[in-house]
């Protein structure tokens, strides 16, 4: 990994070179052979911003919940998801006649009267990662590696008055990224397919249950 010294040269660190999180180093390493003076934390700054960003906007990680509602009880978080995973959208609902969500991640029972027993059902949800220290799916550095290199470079080209500050070089990445997050999330939305798929809630689906 290329490691940027006080003194302005870059040297490189052989024994961190793919290592633990081989996706996230060649992002660093791309951005800091691309960008002039540039050190490892504020890429590291970006480099989280924008992965954020990519997964709420793109919906790329999709998991389907089962849901229960005992009686007398009208609302269920899905958050936290899991300890490095929480839901950024409640993209659809199954089971509930009439809901509404409460972002980013409750549903709530509406109906009236309240029902007196118990619901269940599955939903849909997105969820973005809390830190990077969360487990990526492999495709995302596969698949989607330019895609969060832009998001991280227009994010450092917009900072003001630095040696690489450039409202151009911003703008062209940033487009790029926002086009790269629109692919993702059309991807997801045909279910990871090339098909016309959509998402439905198969008796027999599998899902994490929350209640």
């Amino acid at each position: 990994m290329a490691i940027s010294t006080p003194d302005g040269p870059l040297i490189y660190d052989e024994q961190n070179y793919l290592g633990e999180d081989p996706g996230l180093t060649r992002v660093y390493d791309n951005i800091m052979g691309t960008v002039p003076g540039v050190l490892l934390p504020a890429v590291k700054m970006v480099v989280w911003n924008a992965i954020e960003e990519f997964y709420w906007r793109s919906t790329w990680r999709r998991e389907l919940l089962n849901w229960c509602m005992p009686s007398n009880v009208i609302c269920v978080d899905f958050n936290p998801f899991d300890g490095n995973w929480l839901v950024a959208w409640v993209l659809d609902v199954y089971g509930c006649g009439q809901y509404t969500v409460r972002p980013p991640s409750m549903i709530v029972d509406v109906g009236h009267p309240p029902a007196s027993g118990a619901r269940e059902g599955k939903a849909l949800v997105a969820l973005k990662p809390v830190s990077l220290d969360a487990e990526f799916d492999p495709q995302l550095f596969m698949n989607w590696f330019e895609t969060i290199l832009d998001g991280s470079l227009y994010r450092l080209y917009l900072q003001p008055v630095k040696p690489y500050s450039s409202p151009q070089l911003a703008s062209a990445h940033a487009k790029q990224f926002r086009v790269g997050c629109q692919r993702a999330r059309a991807i997801a939305q045909k279910q990871y397919t090339n098909g016309p798929g959509r998402w439905t809630f198969n008796y027999y689906a599998d899902g994490r249950r929350k209640s």
